[in-house]
């Protein structure tokens, strides 16, 4: 069957929307105790995390810029990053990089902020 070259061939969602998933998806597996069984095939805390992050349609410098009523983009864009940012929280415990956590703790230390 021939592709069509202007089809993102990267996956079904957007960046965004996969990190959510990926995050949820390997969380419910340390909550039900299967962690430890899956360590070679789950991506790293560190990745799930970095992927997150990475994903933010929006600065830390933009979160105190309240969204007027009138700014749809800005609130879609302020809604996208907190449910990265609790996404990406649930993965803290489990990270190595120390620059990292202390970004994702900045973030989450910003998350009320967030529409």
């Amino acid at each position: 069957m021939p592709t069509d070259p202007s089809v993102d061939q990267q996956g079904a969602f957007e960046a965004g929307e996969t990190a959510i998933r990926v995050a949820a998806f390997t969380s419910s597996f340390g909550f039900h105790g299967y962690t430890a069984e899956l360590v070679d095939v789950l991506p790293t805390g560190d990745q799930i995390v970095r992927d997150c992050l990475s994903a933010l349609p929006i600065t830390l410098d933009q979160v105190h810029r309240v969204p007027s009523r009138d700014g749809l983009p800005a609130m879609r864009a302020s809604r996208r990053a907190k449910n990265l940012v609790c996404a990406a929280a649930h993965h803290l415990p489990d990270l190595r990089d120390p620059a990292l956590a202390e970004q994702l703790r900045a973030w989450i230390a910003a998350k009320p902020n967030l529409v």
